[in-house]
C-alpha cells in the first residue's frame, strides 16, 4: 500500500476487500458537489445514499460517512437498516446532539462567508481552522485547499436540501456494526459528538488517531485505510 493514498484509491482498496462501498461524503451524491448538476428540487441527502446505491445496484453496504455526512449516514442505516451491513463514521456529526457556543464562535466566520455567497472567504476560514488538519500536518492542509480552490461551490449554501432530524435518541436502534474515528487534535465538540456516537450505538468500536484533525482520512490516508479494511474484514 503506498505512503499516500488518494480517496479513489481507498474506494478501490475496499472493493477489493469484497465490500460494496455506499460513501456518502467522498462520492458525489448530492447536487451541487463537484461535477454533478446543482439541484433544481428539494431533496434530502440522507434519501441520496439510498439513490446511490439502487442506481448502482447495490442492495447491501458498508456505508461511511464524515463529519455531516457522518450522520446522514447514521440517519440513513436507522431508515434502511436491511441495507446497511456496516457502518463507519470519521468525525460524526449527530443530528440531535447541541453545539458547543466555542465551536459555534468559531465557525461563525465560514457560516457568515457561506450565507453571503463569499466562496472565497468562506475558504480562507477553512484556511484558518485549527482543528480542520492537525498541526504539522503541512502536505495534507495543501491537498485540502487545493481541492477547495479546485471546487468553491462544494461550499455554497443548499437552499433546497432538506433539513434534517434528530436522531441522536435513536442511535440504539442500529445494530450493524459501526467504526467511528476520531482524529485526537479535532475540536472538542466534535470528539464529544463521536463519543457519544459510539456509547449509544450497541456494537461500535471507537478508534483515536494520533496527530490527525477532523479529517484523518487525508492528513493519514494509508493509516485510514489500514483501519476501514481491518474492520471491514471481522465478522
Amino acid at each position: 500500500m503506498p505512503k499516500t493514498m488518494p480517496i479513489a484509491a481507498l474506494i478501490a482498496a475496499l472493493l477489493v476487500h469484497h465490500a460494496s462501498v455506499a460513501e456518502s461524503s467522498f462520492v458525489e451524491v448530492a447536487g451541487g458537489y463537484g461535477n454533478s448538476a446543482q439541484a433544481t428540487q428539494a431533496y434530502s441527502a440522507v434519501d441520496d445514499i439510498g439513490e446511490v446505491m439502487t442506481g448502482l445496484a447495490i442492495k447491501r453496504a458498508t456505508v461511511v460517512g464524515s463529519s455531516a455526512n457522518g450522520g446522514r449516514a447514521m440517519a440513513f442505516a436507522l431508515d434502511h437498516p436491511e441495507a446497511v451491513d456496516a457502518l463507519i463514521v470519521s468525525g460524526p456529526s449527530v443530528p440531535g446532539v447541541p453545539f458547543s457556543e466555542d465551536f459555534l464562535k468559531l465557525l461563525s466566520p465560514f457560516g457568515e462567508s457561506v450565507v453571503k455567497g463569499d466562496l472565497p472567504g468562506a475558504i480562507a476560514a477553512v484556511e484558518q481552522c485549527p482543528y480542520c488538519v492537525a498541526a504539522g500536518n503541512d502536505k495534507a492542509k495543501q491537498e485540502l485547499m487545493a481541492l477547495l480552490r479546485a471546487r468553491p461551490h462544494n461550499l455554497q449554501m443548499r437552499p433546497l436540501q432538506k433539513s434534517g432530524v434528530s436522531i441522536v435518541a435513536r442511535l440504539s436502534e442500529l445494530k450493524m456494526r459501526t467504526l467511528v474515528i476520531v482524529g485526537d487534535s479535532d475540536h472538542d465538540n466534535n470528539l464529544n459528538h463521536a463519543r457519544i456516537a459510539h456509547q449509544k450505538i450497541p456494537q461500535s468500536a471507537f478508534v483515536t488517531m494520533k496527530n490527525a484533525g477532523h479529517l484523518p482520512y487525508l492528513e493519514h490516508p494509508r493509516e485510514f485505510a489500514e483501519l476501514v479494511i481491518a474492520f471491514m474484514g471481522r465478522r
